[in-house]
């Protein structure tokens, strides 16, 4: 109803929830994602965000959690360890859903802050 912010990483995913994120925009609700953007796919799909009208940072450090809160009171989140019998490469938990107030509050802390240390997008933009 009032908020909407994404931590993802190259937001592969965006074509299977575009249609709501327009819907959202069109109610009002602000909507920020912060994401990296360091090749030509998730430049385009960042572009795409921004022509949407939603705020997109780039945030540049990997980061071992992936997640959704919505209006500062749902939570959806992935969070990764290392797995070295995979040769190193992260292992994913399956999704998480929580309204509990205390771990919202963590990611809530965590997705600010990153997003502070972020950079915006005006590159992409010719500086705009």
């Amino acid at each position: 109803e009032r908020e909407i912010d994404i931590f993802t990483s190259h937001f592969k995913w965006l074509d299977k929830v575009e249609d709501s994120l327009k819907s959202a925009v069109s109610r009002g609700v602000n909507i920020r994602v912060l994401m990296q953007v360091d090749d030509e796919d998730s430049t385009k799909r960042a572009l795409k965000l921004l022509e949407m009208g939603v705020n997109v940072r780039d945030c540049e450090v990997w980061y071992p959690t992936r997640g959704t809160l919505v209006d500062n009171s749902k939570l959806i989140y992935l969070i990764w360890v290392g797995d070295t019998t995979r040769m190193g490469r992260p292992m994913i938990y399956k999704p998480q859903y929580t309204e509990n107030e205390g771990l919202i509050a963590v990611f809530r802390d965590a997705f600010e802050n990153r997003w502070l240390k972020s950079r915006g997008l005006e590159r992409l933009l010719g500086g705009k």
